[in-house]
């Protein structure tokens, strides 16, 4: 009888012990499963093959799977060169860089060359011979590695940017170490390479909200996604878009790349929401004119710009920094006018000796940038880069 009771009292025990083992062991799991209400899924696109490795690599978010998709269309992050052609290819697919987000460096990739045998020396290839393709980042980066001259780096760049491959396999061609054909050689020229960034992009229908934000998120992670019980900031109380200056250098200095900077302000122009304008500046080139730039169309909408940029000719040296500063005169009254912040975007080759020497001009840009309404973003094109300018913009970028 003793047995018998000692016996129901074990099992008793076993069965107890078991319900609340398991019962501690689900509730761990549920929790466990509970962090995330919600995956939100981060579409990724790329502008080379491999790209978005770079960034995926590094790439920890709870609660966020991030997925290759095919185009910038149906992407909300992008991986590719931070560079005025970048998002003219961004436009082509109805997209454009976020509003007042920052690209953010994920990696690069070596440029060289690509033969059908290997190559003992390729500092010794002669850089007439070869083919250096239609994508102008790789090829100003090979022929600049080849020449070490950017003036015949760019040139070289250029005749290629319209000329199909050749049809002999022998032909040395620009590429880089993600792009090059599959039996084929690559190699790497000393000191060129391809640095990629990770772009947020803007919101569109078919892309959710929830993975614009972890775009964003994923390029600035400083940046505190918003928590499920905070409300959403009203619309009136959003940061408003800027309006858009655009300032374009018509210099002899910028012939070289004129084609690509008009095409890249279209571009950019078109994809804006806001009022734009556009200046061109070289240095005054008819008697009795005596500022550099001209203003050509004030603030309104982007398409009355356009048969004015068509219009442009070139000529005159870059007088850069003095137009600026009357850019950014205007901006700051623009702003003020209608109490929208202000931005001046400047493409340009350069700036004159014959301007503003470097420690007025660096005054003069310190005060006019304190303006918290107002933005100098600079695209460069070619290598003579103003160095006041790289130093104190808001942003740069290559064209």
């Amino acid at each position: 009888m003793i047995t018998t009771i000692i016996v129901i009292i074990l099992v008793i025990a076993a069965v107890i012990w078991w319900l609340f083992y398991h019962k501690d062991d689900s509730s761990n799991s549920s929790q466990a499963e509970g962090t995330c209400a919600e995956t939100v899924t981060l579409p990724v696109a790329e502008q080379y093959p491999g790209a978005a490795d770079m960034f995926l690599r590094d790439f920890s978010a709870e609660c966020v799977h991030p997925e290759l998709v095919d185009s910038p269309a149906q992407a909300a992050l992008y991986i590719g060169v931070d560079s005025a052609i970048t998002d003219a290819i961004l436009v082509e697919q109805g997209r454009a860089r976020a509003e007042g987000s920052a690209p953010k460096v994920v990696g690069s990739t070596p440029v060289g060359l690509s033969t059908p045998q290997a190559l003992e020396d390729v500092t010794a290839v002669d850089p007439q011979a070869v083919y250096y393709g239609q994508d102008p980042a790789v090829a100003q980066a090979a022929a600049q590695a080849l020449t070490n001259d950017p003036e015949q780096a760019t040139v070289l760049a250029a005749r290629d940017a319209q000329t199909p491959a050749p049809e002999d396999p022998a032909t040395a061609t620009a590429v880089t170490a993600l792009t090059n054909p599959e039996g084929r050689i690559f190699t790497a020229l000393p000191g060129a390479e391809l640095d990629f960034a990770a772009i947020a992009l803007n919101p569109v229908e078919g892309v959710s909200q929830e993975a614009i934000d972890a775009a964003a998120a994923a390029t600035n992670p400083q940046q505190q996604q918003q928590g499920e019980g905070e409300e959403q900031q009203p619309q009136d109380q959003q940061p408003a878009q800027a309006q858009t200056l655009f300032l374009l250098d018509t210099s002899e200095q910028m012939v070289p790349h004129f084609d690509a900077a008009r095409a890249a302000l279209a571009s950019e122009a078109n994809a804006l929401n806001q009022p734009v304008a556009l200046w061109n500046y070289s240095s005054p080139l008819n008697p009795g004119v005596t500022r550099p730039w001209r203003d050509n169309v004030q603030f309104g909408p982007a398409e009355s710009i356009m048969p004015v940029l068509d219009n442009f000719g070139t000529g005159g040296i870059p007088l850069t920094r003095t137009s600026v500063l009357a850019a950014l005169r205007t901006a700051a009254e623009q702003a003020q006018t209608t109490g929208q912040p202000a931005r001046v975007v400047l493409f340009t080759s350069g700036t004159s000796p014959e301007d503003v020497d470097d420690a007025a001009f660096g005054r003069q840009l310190a005060a006019s940038l304190e303006n918290p309404q107002i933005t100098l973003e600079v695209v460069q094109a070619g290598d003579q880069t103003d160095p006041i300018l790289a130093e104190q913009a808001d942003s740069t970028r290559t064209l």
